[in-house]
């Protein structure tokens, strides 16, 4: 538990800063409660998710951590891409799963998803078809990706 402390300690004072301008917040969803997180980022630049805010949700085992690594997920039904399964929001990235080791923090988990964005992982696709669209058409892929990332705020903002 003092492992996530620390983390929150740090992670208020690394925000805002030039490094991290990208996270538009970062915190527990309750004041009291340092197993759910939520993040809002801006998607990177020069990929089809530029311009757009993107939302994490973020589950640690307060028991286990840092020993084993969050559960880290979109927003479901907001972000298409390879390596996320559209309807759940699950992320397959390697951090997440195998090459996680406790020297990672929150705040790196965040940089690895902003990363597999500019650069997903077609070996291992949960959006075959996707995966397979972005190797053989590069502009239908954003296209397609920009219209579901445009759908998901239209329904967030009819809600």
């Amino acid at each position: 538990m003092s492992r996530i402390i620390k983390e929150y300690s740090g992670l208020q004072k690394r925000l805002g800063t030039a490094e991290f301008w990208w996270i538009n917040s970062f915190e527990p969803d309750e004041d009291d409660d340092l197993s759910q997180w939520s993040c809002k980022f801006q998607g990177p630049s020069n990929t089809p998710y530029e311009g757009f805010e993107l939302g994490l949700k973020i589950s640690v085992d307060l028991e286990k951590y840092p020993v084993s690594g969050p559960c880290v997920e979109f927003e479901p039904r907001t972000v298409a891409h390879p390596n996320v399964k559209w309807d759940t929001g699950e992320i397959c990235l390697d951090l997440l799963k195998d090459a996680w080791t406790p020297i990672y923090t929150l705040l790196d988990v965040v940089g690895a998803v902003r990363g597999l964005l500019e650069e997903p992982g077609l070996d291992s696709p949960l959006d075959l078809d996707l995966a397979q669209i972005y190797d053989v058409d590069y502009d239908a892929y954003v296209q397609i990706v920009r219209y579901r990332l445009v759908e998901a705020r239209f329904d967030e903002l009819v809600q």
